[in-house]
Formats: structure tokens, C-alpha cells, sequence
């Protein structure tokens, strides 16, 4: 019998598994990946870290999102699968001044981006973030992990300590960890947690000179040197499929080429589609259910959710004594 099963190798699964063989390298622990037959939304996310104006002490939401980024930037600080870079959040519009001015305070920094006509940003506010490069993270998490505590299958269902793999391979464990994000609601019903879509462009190529993150007026645009790789996305949807809207990404396009000509043609961009889950005023939920634990509802914050709700995962494991 396992110790601990971790079902899901997203960004939340494969940040319990490190931090759990790290802090106990003893625990028998099983990652179980669903590999591209149920493919993570950290797969299809902009994958990028920034604390966009957030400071503790305004709201509980707030603080945890404060708390996440800056343990997220402990990790991806040295680790390779990052790129560090500059966030620029950028207002062009005066009736929505105040509201800006509000979130992020001084608002006077210098926009450094060459290719990208300034010329009608009212306010910019820049920050250190990160990119972060999903299949490097993941193969510098199963790196650290001994060899038996992966397995690429997909889990047909589970009850109590037992757990049936689509392979037929069946798997006993003490503790099941649910990491699977929108799809745990093939195991466990939570009617709270909504569905939510989130789409983007993508191109590969040398656009820019340098790595950056801009949003302006709530679309995003990230280059990454390293990748060569261009990102462009809005805001998230509220509907519980796959099928891209290819219409708001190219009303996003054509508001982002008014101020750059760098990018190539709308239709020669890739279209990546993920599902998020979005839990009540955004707040991540961890759930207990006797030897069954489930993360959920990272929404868009899942690469520095994951490493809050993993230490909040730990402190409960210890409490009720499974570990």
C-alpha cells in the first residue's frame, strides 16, 4: 500500500509532490499523470507569475494571492524553467484612471519596450514577474522524485483507499490527493466551482529584442526570449468548453497591433484553449473527505496558487495525522 497518491501532474500536482518528498523523502509517493489524454490546464495557461498590483491587507483574496506570488518566486527565482522578466500594466483610457491609480499606486514608470508605440498609455506601472516554461518545470519536478513515484495512466475512479487506473491496474493508498483541478468533478461533485475558459494566441519567432509582459487596458501580450515565443490573450469566459470564441481573440489582436506592428498575422497564430476552475470570490478551496483531499479552483493563478495551497495541503496532512 502507497502512502500517498497524487492524482493529476498539472502545475498543482507536481508542486505537492516536490514539496511533500521534499520536506518527507520516507512517504511512499505515487504521481499519476494523465499524460495527453487529459491534458492539464497548465498546458494550455499563459503560465506567467506577477502580483499585478495586488498588496496585502485590502482584501483576503488579496493577501493570499500576495502570499502565493512570493512563495512561487522562492522556487522560480533559480529555477531554469523561468524566465524572469518585466510586467507593465497599462492604462490608456481616462474614465478607468481612478480605478488604476487605485490598484497600483505610482503609475509613472518608463515603458522600455522597443516595437511597441507608447504614445497613448496614460499610465504605466511595471513589476518583476515570471514565465514560466510548463514540460521544463515538470521534468525538473520528476528529476527530484524517485522513478516509483510516477506513473503515466489515467484514473478510471476511486473509493476509500482503492483506486482503479484506466490500464486496469489497480492501486491501494492511505491518502488520495485530488490535483485534477476542472476535471475532479469525475470524482467528486462540487457545485460551487465554475468552469471557466480561457484562450490565447501563440507564435513562434524572434519578435522582440527582450523578454516582457505587458497588459494594457486588460490584454495580455508576452514575449519570451528564451522560447522565442509570443503569447497574446484577454480575459477569461464563463463557459465550461473547449471551443475557442475566435472572434474576442481577434478583437484582442486588433486592439493590441494599434500599438505594435511586430506581430505576424492573426491567422497564422496558434489558438490554445484551457479550462479553469473558478471557486466563490476566486478563493482556492482545499477539501478534506476522511483519507480523500482535493485542491481546487486556481483559476488564473494556479503557478503561484499551487505552492499557498500545497503548504496549506501539508499543515493539514500532519494535523489529521496522515503523515
Amino acid at each position: 500500500m502507497r502512502d500517498i497518491v497524487i492524482i493529476g501532474a498539472g502545475i498543482a500536482g507536481l508542486v505537492v509532490a516536490k514539496e511533500l518528498y521534499q520536506k518527507y523523502p520516507d512517504l511512499d509517493i505515487l504521481l499519476i499523470d494523465g499524460g495527453d489524454q487529459l491534458p492539464t490546464c497548465s498546458q494550455n495557461s499563459t503560465a506567467l507569475v506577477a502580483l499585478r498590483g495586488i498588496r496585502p491587507g485590502v482584501s483576503p483574496l488579496g493577501d493570499e494571492l500576495h502570499q502565493a506570488f512570493y512563495l512561487a518566486k522562492e522556487y522560480f527565482s533559480t529555477s531554469l524553467s523561468a524566465t524572469r522578466l518585466v510586467h507593465y500594466a497599462i492604462n490608456t483610457k481616462n474614465d478607468n484612471r481612478e480605478k488604476y491609480l487605485k490598484r497600483f499606486g505610482d503609475t509613472s514608470s518608463e515603458f522600455l519596450i522597443d516595437g511597441i508605440d507608447s504614445r497613448s498609455f496614460l499610465d504605466i506601472s511595471k513589476e518583476e514577474a515570471f514565465y514560466i516554461h510548463f514540460e521544463e518545470f515538470k521534468k525538473e519536478v520528476l528529476s527530484f522524485l524517485p522513478a516509483k513515484s510516477y506513473v503515466r495512466d489515467m484514473v478510471k475512479n476511486y473509493q476509500g483507499e482503492q483506486i482503479l487506473l484506466l490500464s486496469g491496474k489497480k492501486i491501494a493508498s492511505r491518502v488520495i490527493i485530488n490535483c485534477t483541478n476542472t476535471a475532479q468533478s469525475f470524482f467528486n461533485s462540487q457545485e460551487r466551482i465554475k468552469k471557466v475558459q480561457g484562450s490565447f494566441l501563440s507564435w513562434k519567432g524572434s519578435f522582440f529584442e527582450k523578454s516582457f509582459s505587458v497588459s494594457i487596458d486588460g490584454i495580455n501580450l508576452i514575449y519570451d526570449q528564451k522560447s522565442q515565443k509570443t503569447i497574446l490573450g484577454s480575459s477569461s469566459q464563463e463557459v465550461p468548453h473547449y471551443i475557442p470564441d475566435k472572434a474576442f481573440l481577434r478583437d484582442a489582436y486588433d486592439k493590441i497591433t494599434e500599438v505594435t506592428t511586430q506581430l505576424p498575422p492573426f491567422d497564422e497564430g496558434a489558438i490554445h484553449t484551457g479550462i479553469r476552475a473558478k471557486a466563490p470570490k476566486r478563493r482556492a478551496l482545499l477539501s478534506q473527505n476522511k483519507n480523500e483531499y482535493i485542491i481546487n479552483g486556481l483559476y488564473k493563478n494556479g503557478y503561484s496558487l499551487s505552492f499557498l495551497m500545497s503548504a496549506k495541503l501539508i499543515r493539514k496532512l500532519e494535523s489529521s495525522g496522515h503523515i
